[in-house]
C-alpha cells in the first residue's frame, strides 16, 4: 500500500486532484481517500491522504506516470511525503517544476516506478529492501528528493 500525504497548506485540494487525476489515469480501483476522525465541532471529516493499492509492475508504472504528470502541471511548489507499506518514506519537494527537462522528469518517474514496484513485491520480500540504492538511501534516511 502507497500513502500519499501533501503539505499542509493545500492538502484537501490537492489530494482530491491527485486523486481524480489517478482515476482517470486508469487507477480507479485501487485509489481511495483517508480521511482523519472529525473533531468536535467540525463540519465534517478531513481527507489527510490518498491511498494506492499497488498489485503489480503495470499498476506500478501507472502510478508513477499519473504522479510525475499532477506534479508537472502544479502552479507552485508542493511537497508530498510517499510512504510504502506504512514505514519506508521518501518526501518529494517540486519548486518550479514546470521549467524540469525532459532528463530530470524521466529520472523521478524512473525512481517513483522503482519504489512503487517494491510495494507489489512486498508479498514475496517482507523485509523492504531492493530499491534502487540512490531510493533506498533516501527512504531509509527519509531523505528529500529535491525536482
Amino acid at each position: 500500500m502507497v500513502t500519499i500525504t501533501a503539505d499542509e497548506e493545500s492538502v484537501v485540494d490537492d489530494l482530491l486532484s491527485l486523486r481524480e487525476e489517478l482515476i482517470d489515469g486508469g487507477l480507479g480501483a485501487h485509489v481511495s481517500l483517508r480521511q482523519r476522525p472529525m473533531e468536535p465541532g467540525a463540519l465534517g471529516p478531513i481527507t489527510d491522504a490518498v491511498i494506492a493499492v499497488v498489485t503489480s509492475g503495470a499498476l506500478a508504472t501507472a502510478l508513477a506516470s499519473v504522479l510525475v504528470t499532477w506534479i508537472k502541471f502544479r502552479v507552485g511548489d508542493r511537497e508530498l511525503t510517499i510512504t510504502r507499506d506504512g514505514d519506508v518514506k521518501i518526501r518529494l519537494r517540486a519548486t518550479n517544476v514546470r521549467q524540469a527537462d525532459d532528463a530530470e522528469l524521466r529520472a523521478l518517474f524512473q525512481e517513483l516506478t522503482t519504489f512503487f514496484e517494491k510495494d507489489a513485491l512486498l508479498g514475496l520480500n517482507a523485509e523492504g529492501d531492493g530499491v534502487t540504492s540512490d531510493a533506498a538511501s533516501r527512504a531509509d534516511e527519509d531523505e528529500d528528493l529535491d525536482e
